[in-house]
């Protein structure tokens, strides 16, 4: 018996001793192939991480890309000149971040233009950043960096300047131009005034007060807002009033409403609105006007220094000649709203970025509007940006209302300014409006004045 169950414990013996073998063998090919998987995986973490860096390295080299374009190449691609640019970088490299020496991995300031001026104009940002040889993650950062610097770097529009000196004939300059295009037959105009939608995506807040009816046909609907907004044309936006000199630079603006605000109530309550209604102000007792069309009648019943053209259709011929002659200047700032959109190409579809960022880019435009018109007028007529202003002291002063602190807030939660009550009649017309009676009258005794003029008509001119 004992030699037998020696001879049952040296099989079992044997037989762990080869299953134990077998696992050993076992765990060892599982740490080879683990040991395999994690070295190869190394290595395309490596390769992953070597290409990176590669490509982070790969900058654009600025004079080889000035180099590599013509000077009609370069103004498709920037939308300005290589001197309008140089001048440009000048103004904002203060701004910028400043260039350390032992900081690597950093951005020239003129690549940080290059790519904001080049989305300006309407370029993907994916391509940009290829092109550049920057990151996606960082674009838009920087972006918003440089169209800060532009904003605090240029000169500020100076209409609300200006008025502050009204008695130091700060105003002359401005009307001047206007002057001339009429044969002085059509006096004191210092701007015209119009507003924009620009389209946006759907904020967060307040949706539905943003969105702009627009090219909505006829329904029998009641109400639009009772309609689903599949059923409706329009689109969101922001209303944006700005004010246009003769050359057309814009000389005022302010975003201060939304898409579904009614221009007459988006000017009210600017700082410009409330200036042309204030019976105190300097310029309610002198003969500049602004002039505007028919939506800012609201105002203009209530202002001496904004005109608005004579109601309705059959209004006689020297009424007619005036809305002539008013047509004239009204349609700069039109044609500035024409220039401004197809210079750069990012307006050419809804913004996708937040509002308090759409309303920076907006600012930065305009300047960058100002500025290319100034690097081209000339020098007897130019006195605005780059060549100093006649009576304003230079400033940095911003955009009236581009900080507005209620800007989330939608316009129909806020208090409009008081309207004037009772039926508008003919005689309250003209006993508000003095001004567009008195040039009407200086149309009819002027002898050169034959009416409308006939190189114009109320929606177009044809520039000397």
């Amino acid at each position: 018996m004992v030699i037998q169950q020696s001879g049952r414990s040296s099989g079992e013996r044997l037989q762990r001793l080869q299953q134990s073998q077998r696992r050993r063998r076992q765990r060892r090919q599982r740490e080879q192939a683990a040991a395999i998987l994690i070295l190869n995986d190394d290595k395309v973490q490596r390769a992953r991480y070597t290409t990176k860096t590669e490509r982070a390295k790969e900058r654009m080299v600025w004079e080889e890309r000035v180099a590599s374009l013509t000077a009609k190449q370069f103004r498709r691609r920037y939308r300005m000149t290589h001197e309008a640019f140089d001048y440009v970088l000048e103004q904002i490299e203060p701004h910028l971040p400043k260039q350390r020496a032992n900081v690597p991995d950093q951005i020239p300031n003129e690549l940080l233009l290059s790519m904001a001026l080049r989305w300006a104009a309407g370029g993907s940002f994916l391509d940009i950043a290829d092109m550049h040889g920057v990151s996606e993650k960082r674009f838009y950062p920087l972006l918003w960096i440089t169209m800060q610097a532009i904003v605090d770097g240029l000169p500020a529009l100076e209409l609300m300047e200006r008025l502050d000196k009204v008695a130091e004939g700060a105003l002359a300059p401005l009307a001047a131009e206007f002057d001339r295009k009429s044969g002085n037959l059509f006096t004191g105009c210092i701007g015209a005034v119009d507003g924009i939608h620009i389209k946006i995506q759907k904020p967060d807040v307040h949706g539905a007060a943003f969105f702009c009816y627009k090219g909505v046909g006829s329904t029998t609907a009641a109400n639009y807002s009772d309609l689903p907004m599949c059923w409706v044309a329009g689109f969101f936006s922001l209303n944006m009033q700005c004010v246009a000199d003769s050359d057309r630079r814009f000389i005022w603006g302010s975003v201060l409403t939304c898409g579904s605000t009614h221009d007459v109530v988006a000017l009210e309550l600017s700082d410009l609105g409330k200036t042309l209604t204030d019976p105190e102000h300097p310029i309610q007792s002198t003969e500049y006007f602004i002039a505007g069309d028919d939506a800012y009648k609201g105002v203009g019943n209530r202002s001496r220094s904004l005109l608005c053209p004579w109601p309705g259709k059959a209004v006689g011929k020297w009424k007619d000649a005036f809305n002539a002659y008013q047509s004239i200047c009204r349609i700069e700032v039109e044609c500035a709203f024409g220039s401004l959109v197809k210079k750069w190409g990012v307006l050419h579809r809804k913004l996708t970025c937040s509002v308090p960022h759409s309303i920076l880019l907006l600012e930065a435009l305009l300047k960058l509007h100002n500025m290319c018109i100034d690097m081209r007028v000339p020098e007897e007529r130019a006195y605005g940006l780059r060549r100093g202003r006649a009576g304003v002291e230079d400033g940095d002063a911003d955009l009236s209302g581009w900080e507005h602190p209620d800007w989330r807030v939608p316009t129909k939660f806020l208090d409009p300014p008081p309207r004037a009550q009772g039926r508008q009649t003919t005689a309250r017309r003209a006993a508000q409006q003095p001004l567009r009676t008195m040039l009407t009258a200086k149309l009819r005794a002027s002898p050169s004045c034959k009416g409308r003029p006939k190189h114009t008509k109320y929606t177009g001119y044809v520039r000397p």
